[in-house]
């Protein structure tokens, strides 16, 4: 992977230990932005190490990793790892339904939210299984993929002590606009991120740039505004990426400027709301 501007990785040896430490052939557990659903699965599944979850699937592997982490605790096994993780981080907030996200994580009702309220209306609540109605046109599909060439299946079928990758696509007018790689029962580490990122470069290359949320301009570009914020933006302006705890979040830069968008539409209706009433509020005095 290339960075511009601050420290440059060491070429070569690097990107090949980066790899190494994925410890799964990278390409297929990319999901690359823009790309369709048959695109990013026919790459997924090819050597047969990863699987589709379905809702039936999530509930069950929440129901068993609740119980493990509970039993864990209870016996005082859990233990504490590195940046405050126990030794299994991903057991107790992996794979539940709309709440996964709530803690050491992205959190994606952020956008939810906002693409709900673009069209007039509130975000529906979880129903009795957890379970979070999408907003249109911003559907997701979420896949778990092993970490040492099992097939998915095998690997989820025993669920204890169970590490991988989570991988969650949202897709935005069909093509894939935001995607969150969870590292499943071990943190995940800078030389994963790293190969990450390098994979999903194409014939770009990454540079390391601070976009604070919520419109905060960059520093030598104050055209170039974020809702979501980043810590790496590919050259070719397309895509964006952020580490949140144990996730790595990409995003395409459409879909950023579309929440940004959104979210000054919104302000501006609220604002001559606000205004109109304040006017009725005062009147004859």
């Amino acid at each position: 992977m290339k960075f511009s501007g601050s420290r440059l990785l060491t070429a070569g040896l690097t990107i090949c230990l980066s790899l190494a430490l994925l410890n799964l052939a990278a390409p297929s557990l990319s999901a690359r932005i823009g790309e369709s659903q048959p695109q990013i699965e026919e790459r997924l599944f090819a050597d047969g190490t990863a699987q589709r979850l379905q809702p039936a699937d999530v509930a069950a592997l929440t129901a068993s990793l609740r119980n493990e982490a509970i039993s864990a605790a209870a016996s005082g096994s859990a233990g504490t790892g590195r940046r405050g993780f126990g030794r299994n981080p991903g057991l107790t907030r992996s794979f539940y339904p709309g709440a996964r996200l709530e803690n050491q994580g992205f959190d994606i009702s952020i956008v939810d939210k906002l693409l709900w309220q673009a069209i007039g209306q509130t975000q529906p609540a979880p129903d009795s299984n957890g379970s979070i109605k999408r907003p249109p046109d911003f559907p997701e599909y979420i896949y778990f993929k092993t970490d040492d060439g099992t097939p998915a299946a095998k690997k989820l079928a025993l669920t204890s002590n169970l590490t991988g990758w989570e991988l969650r696509v949202y897709m935005y007018k069909q093509y894939s606009g935001l995607e969150i790689y969870h590292r499943v029962g071990v943190p995940l580490s800078n030389a994963q991120v790293e190969a990450i990122l390098s994979v999903n470069q194409g014939t770009s290359y990454w540079t390391r740039s601070t976009g604070q949320a919520d419109a905060v301009v960059l520093e030598g570009d104050m055209g170039n505004a974020s809702f979501l914020g980043y810590d790496f933006q590919r050259a070719d302006g397309q895509v964006r990426a952020k580490r949140v705890d144990n996730d790595l979040v990409l995003f395409g830069t459409v879909l950023d400027d579309k929440l940004l968008e959104i979210k000054a539409a919104l302000a501006k209706a609220g604002d001559g709301k606000d205004s109109n009433a304040s006017a009725a509020s005062v009147h004859g005095f």
